[in-house]
């Protein structure tokens, strides 16, 4: 059995053959997009006009340089302040053949792809953080009419990225929440991005690929409202949630990936070997039971000094996880 097939039966709801762990069932086909969407080292000008700037912290990925002006100013008029990027003038040749360069290496994983600052986030990059919540209370309208347009550019993004290969999953990837809860009222929330996202979700299921909801934060308020928008993966489900409420409500329904407590345990200062391992084996405990869960690794989410966490989590995994279901 190959990895995809073990984890289609994740997506079927059925019992896998192994506990699967993202970075071997999965291969990101051309990389991302994010380096179209913007800088990730050093400064520069994002595709919407967004500049960024570069630091040595933090892995040393950029981030909004906060001393420029906005791109938008008043949201009523961002159509005359932003430019859509224009899709035409990308050079798809060029992609396409580093897209099938890595699909010979697919080695019978599961073929996936990212959409990144999709609607919510690339309001934030345009307008500044406290700005777009603003825009948000003053004016609802001019905001639905934006993410609306904010939809229509992302879905012919996406038919132009599955006509170079037949990604099996697309991510799309914006942070509606912090560590305490939503950014916005739920009522905000629902007025305003979740049509558009349920049209971006259908878009990807019309093309024949499953679709992820990357949600940082506390974000299990909002969980059956992803369910309900059509979602199949819910991602990272940090350990801001009830982790055991949402399995046990939800479970049948979605599948989880991610879950590991990046904030207290995986990338503090100088963990502890055995927080590491114990925090990995009640993830597993938690939202392995009945299947419908991904294990992810990242290296952003894995301390930089003390211990090669990264490493440990693996060896965790491969010890207690990977024949969970045997």
């Amino acid at each position: 059995m190959t990895e995809r097939e073990n984890l289609l039966k994740v997506f079927h709801r059925e019992t896998p053959a192994w506990l699967p762990l993202c970075s071997e069932s999965m291969l990101m086909a051309g990389g991302t997009f994010l380096d179209m969407e913007r800088p990730h080292a050093g400064s520069g000008i994002d595709w919407f006009g967004c500049k960024w700037a570069g630091q040595n912290e933090m892995g040393g990925i950029a981030h909004p340089d906060t001393l420029k002006a906005p791109v938008v100013t008043d949201i009523t008029k961002w159509r005359e302040q932003a430019v859509l990027p224009n899709l035409d003038a990308l050079d798809w040749q060029a992609y396409e053949t580093m897209v099938q360069k890595d699909v010979l290496s697919l080695s019978g994983r599961m073929l996936e792809q990212r959409l990144e600052h999709t609607i919510w986030e690339r309001l934030i990059l345009l307008m500044g953080f406290e700005n777009a919540l603003e825009a948000l209370l003053l004016e609802p309208e001019a905001c639905m009419e934006y993410a609306n347009a904010m939809a229509d550019f992302r879905i012919d993004l996406l038919r132009r990225i599955m006509s170079l290969a037949q990604y099996e999953l697309i991510t799309y990837m914006d942070d509606y929440c912090s560590i305490a809860g939503p950014l916005m009222s739920l009522d905000t929330w629902r007025a305003i991005f979740k049509e558009p996202i349920r049209r971006i979700g259908k878009e990807i299921h019309r093309l024949g690929a499953l679709f992820a909801i990357h949600c940082c934060g506390k974000c299990e308020m909002l969980v059956e409202d992803f369910i309900e928008i059509g979602a199949d993966v819910i991602d990272p489900l940090q350990t801001c949630n009830n982790q055991e409420m949402i399995k046990k409500n939800f479970g049948e329904l979605v599948v989880f990936q991610g879950g590991l407590n990046n904030q207290a345990v995986t990338q503090v200062s100088y963990p502890e070997e055995s927080a590491v391992r114990a925090e990995m084996r009640r993830a597993i405990d938690t939202l392995a039971p009945g299947g419908g869960y991904i294990i992810k690794i990242q290296d952003l989410s894995c301390a930089k000094n003390g211990l090669d966490v990264k490493s440990i989590l693996i060896d965790e995994y491969n010890r207690y996880g990977k024949n969970y279901y045997v």
